[in-house]
């Protein structure tokens, strides 16, 4: 196939240092900062809209896409070795524009609006020597004379898809002495190049030129690669054209529509020659009518059509998106082409047969890559949820229908409506008729095995797959193919097979990829023997329902496994997942998706320590099946589109590790309903927080307890309120009355720390409270002088006569030739009960008042905790001591109205004065 643009170019800059080109490449993929940085740059700088690259030889300007439409030559470094100028809406070539850019090296004007370009615009470029012009609108009318003149270093010129009516204007290349790669557009009748291209030796067309003949070429014999691309207009393309090319080593020919046989006709001067490689796409005669390429015998190889090509010495031949249906038995027989080849390539194409019809190429000597892909096996459609989401086998009376129905014709225009839908019943007659060329069958009997050596060390790389004794070989199908063949791609090749007897691949030692998906084979049950240097097998599409556990035994160095939309049994993978990839011991990347599983028996993957994407989309698992702890080195966990609502804690706590240790870990999780109630809360918060790369941007959809359908992070802090609100609320309340419970004892205990200690006392150690008879005097009474009629008559009275306790009373008690103070604590000490009588004279002018307070307070214990009891009046209670507030308990502070003895005064006096 052709190269991409870039890839040509890329192939065409040969830089001086050895790394350059992939560092050029680098640039215009955009990936400069992260690689360029690694190597010897020693600045990165925006010189107007172009960013700017130094190395060590090179400097590069980048203007790429930024729809400039005029270039100004401030822009650029003198020392300017590359300018990328590319997919911009220039529209003239100013003469200024490259002022003083003596060491550019390499120019890129290509896909641009170009129509003019003025004298002398290239006349300071003498070192350069890759100019692109391609996609524009230039002209002959846009070359002034002798434009191309100082360009003498030029080596490559490209100026392809413009409107030269010519080809190659006047004499406008004539002094490119050094030009050995020209890619233009090949118009007028027939196409011929003129002598000053003798030094070609890379040369690609394209354009609307209608014939090729013997003197096309003629002015280019030295021309090594020739590439062909999108002639719509060619009417004859002679078998002598490529006469003069004598020393043609690569040719590819794509969409050009002249027919296979006319195609591989042009080979006819070749014969005898060696060639690297040959190449045709899309060369079938119709473009709008593909499916007629039966009906004309195009679609038919055969020897006939190869008799050139195998007279080739060709290592790659690539014959592909051509409409070949069948090839015969012969066409590919000739010793030079089969001991030659090394790679062959007839993918999507719409190959007919059996499993044994391809099986030839396998015998070629040296054939190291062989691509029989055909993407037009058949018509399905994958359904991720339908137990029948596979490719259904498409037999040969219902090949016809489904063909039409698939590939409908590209061109709407020149094809009717009842050709789009089934195809003419005349080339359904005579595909009918070639059907035994379609399903030919080679039988071991008439099968000539080429002479392809044992492999001696078939069984050296995997111990598990040992090879039976001669005499044991009798259960076991051998089956021959070259040692040289490394890559097998054969994806819907055939409709239908079966590996379900013993099978020894001779020569399948260097096997290291085989893609066989959507082949219609079934019954994966035998023993297979010889592939043990198999690296990646992809089994997609198949009908795996029936497989071994030890299958994949005698292919122990597997990378990379596809066993997607493949129809696993759910229970033989619940049962024997893990013994199946016990022996791949080197697997990385496993893809088990469309298959409808729910669950893996435990240790699935516990011996693939080097695994790192795991493919399980598309299937029921409702959680991850495996233990991710199994998996240190994972990157990739694809788990879309299962039935998960929620992941499990130590299934997070894995998915940290995993990203933590492995640096762009991957989860995959989208289109699974996760489960937005309060009891995967953890999960919704962890997914919102989590460094994990996870796709989608995190926006999956949730169901909610009440049914209604959201997204994740719609309103997770709404969420968490709703489901621990009450709890913290409840906890709140309890602790704020658990504090204001505390707060309550610890005053209680600190107003009445007195009595506490006295009953803690008494439960102890059996300490006893004193008692009246303890004191000499019943009752202390304390107050102010000025005050004296209360506490001295009435109060005095009520005690004595009511309560019949002995009391004192300074101003008559105390002996006048005693000390005051020695008195008052003497008496104190002496009663069994005090009361202070706190009027405002005492509270607030009486000295040996404070005095008498304090003495009493001291004198409390807890041999008598209630001993004091204050009378005060309840204008005066706020002016009380914080002594006494703090020391007498609450109930022994008698709030009165008035200073008289009230039967409310009676009863509690009655109460404090005589309780113990």
């Amino acid at each position: 196939m052709v190269q991409p643009k870039w890839e040509l170019k890329k192939n065409l800059i040969s830089l001086q240092q050895g790394n350059t080109e992939h560092k050029f490449q680098q640039i215009r993929n955009g990936n400069e900062t992260s690689q360029l940085r690694q190597e010897s740059y020693s600045e990165v700088l925006q010189p107007g809209p172009c960013s700017v690259l130094y190395c060590t030889m090179e400097t590069i300007v980048n203007c790429t896409g930024m729809s400039l439409v005029n270039v100004s030559p401030n822009w650029f470094p003198h020392n300017t070795t590359i300018l990328l100028l590319d997919k911009n809406s220039i529209e003239t070539v100013d003469n200024r524009s490259f002022s003083f850019l003596t060491r550019l090296r390499v120019l890129d004007l290509s896909n641009n609006n170009i129509r003019h370009i003025q004298e002398n615009a290239f006349k300071e470029l003498i070192n350069l020597e890759i100019l692109n012009l391609e996609y524009n609108h230039l002209s002959e009318r846009s070359f002034p004379p002798g434009i191309f003149d100082p360009l003498r270093q030029v080596n490559s010129l490209l100026v392809k898809k413009n409107k030269l009516k010519y080809g190659q204007p006047g004499n406008l290349f004539r002094k490119l002495d050094n030009l050995t790669f020209l890619t233009v557009d090949a118009v007028g009748e027939i196409f011929s190049l003129d002598k000053m291209f003798t030094h070609l030796t890379k040369l690609v067309l394209t354009g609307n030129v209608k014939v090729f003949d013997h003197s096309s070429f003629r002015n280019v014999p030295h021309t090594r690669e020739l590439v062909i691309n999108d002639l719509n207009s060619i009417s004859n393309f002679t078998d002598t054209a490529l006469e003069p090319l004598q020393n043609l080593d690569i040719l590819r020919v794509n969409r050009v529509y002249i027919g296979i046989e006319k195609s591989l006709q042009i080979l006819k001067p070749l014969t005898g020659t060696n060639m690297t490689s040959i190449s045709f796409s899309r060369v079938y005669v119709n473009p709008h009518d593909k499916a007629l390429s039966i009906y004309d015998n195009q679609g038919i190889l055969n020897a006939e059509k190869t008799q050139y090509l195998l007279h080739i010495c060709v290592e790659h031949f690539s014959l592909t998106e051509s409409n070949v249906y069948v090839i015969q038995m012969n066409t590919f027989t000739s010793d030079v082409f089969k001991t030659c080849l090394r790679s062959l390539d007839l993918s999507s194409n719409r190959l007919l047969g059996s499993r044994y019809a391809f099986s030839i190429f396998l015998y070629f000597y040296n054939i190291e890559i062989i691509n029989l892909e055909n993407d037009h096996a058949g018509c399905y459609v994958k359904d991720s949820l339908s137990t029948n989401s596979r490719q259904q086998d498409v037999s040969f009376s219902s090949f016809t229908t489904q063909t039409a129905s698939c590939y409908s014709y590209e061109s709407t225009e020149s094809a009717t409506a009842s050709s789009k839908t089934k195809v003419d019943e005349a080339l359904i007659a005579h595909m009918l008729r070639h059907r035994d060329s379609f399903e030919e069958i080679l039988s071991e009997e008439n099968m000539r095995y080429p002479q392809i050596p044992f492999d001696d060390d078939i069984n050296s790389q995997c111990p598990s797959a040992i090879l039976p004794e001669e005499n044991n070989l009798l259960g076991y199908l051998r089956l021959y193919m070259s040692k040289s063949v490394t890559y097998f791609k054969g994806k819907g090749l055939i409709s239908e097979g079966t590996l379900n007897v013993n099978t020894i691949f001779v020569g399948g030692s260097g096997l290291r990829y085989i893609d066989i998906r959507d082949c219609g084979m079934k019954d994966f049950v035998g023993n297979i023997i010889g592939f043990n240097r198999l690296q990646i097998i992809l089994l997609s599409g198949n009908d795996v329902s029936n497989l071994s556990e030890t299958f994949f035994d005698g292919m122990c160095h597997i990378t990379e496994l596809d066993l997607s939309n493949s129809h696993l049994d759910v229970n033989f993978m619940s049962n024997q997942s893990a013994r199946l990839f016990q022996k791949l011991l080197d697997l990385r990347r496993v893809d088990l998706s469309y298959n409808l599983l729910n669950h893996f028996k435990t240790g699935t993957f516990e011996s693939n320590k080097q695994i790192e994407h795991i493919d399980l989309s598309r299937n029921r698992f409702r959680n991850v099946p495996f233990n991710l702890g199994h998996t240190p080195k994972l990157r990739t966990l694809d788990l879309r589109e299962n039935s998960l609502t929620t992941l499990e804690s130590h299934e997070i706590d894995h998915i940290d590790s995993l990203a933590t240790h492995s640096v762009g870990f991957k989860l995959l999780i989208a289109g699974n309903i996760f489960s937005c109630g309060c009891n995967n809360l953890r999960f919704l918060i962890w997914l919102q927080t989590t460094s994990v790369n996870l796709d989608d941007g995190g926006q999956f959809t949730c169901l909610s307890d009440d049914g209604q359908l959201s997204y994740i992070t719609d309103d997770i802090d709404t969420l968490w309120r709703k489901c621990w609100g009450g709890t913290f609320l409840s906890l709140s309340l309890i602790l704020l009355c658990c504090i204001a419970v505390g707060f309550l004892a610890l005053f209680c205990v600190w107003k009445n720390k007195t009595f506490i200690r006295s009953k803690i006392l008494q439960i102890v150690t059996g300490y006893k409270l004193k008692t009246p008879d303890d004191y000499p005097t019943g009752v202390y009474i304390g107050y102010s002088e000025n005050d004296y009629n209360f506490p001295c008559f009435v109060l005095r009275k009520f005690i004595e006569k009511e309560l019949n306790l002995t009391t004192y009373v300074y101003n008559r008690d105390n002996d006048p030739r005693s000390d005051r103070a020695s008195s008052i604590v003497d008496a104190i000490n002496g009663c069994w009960r005090i009361i202070l009588v706190a009027t405002d004279n005492f509270l607030r002018e009486d000295e040996w008042a404070m005095f008498t307070t304090r003495t009493a307070i001291y004198g409390l214990s807890p041999a008598n905790p209630a001993r004091v009891v204050v009378l005060v009046h309840e204008d005066s209670q706020y002016s009380l001591p914080p002594e006494v507030l703090s020391s007498v308990p609450e109930e022994n502070i008698l709030v009165l109205s008035s200073w008289t003895i009230s039967g409310d005064l009676h009863r509690k006096l009655r109460t404090c004065l005589n309780e113990l």
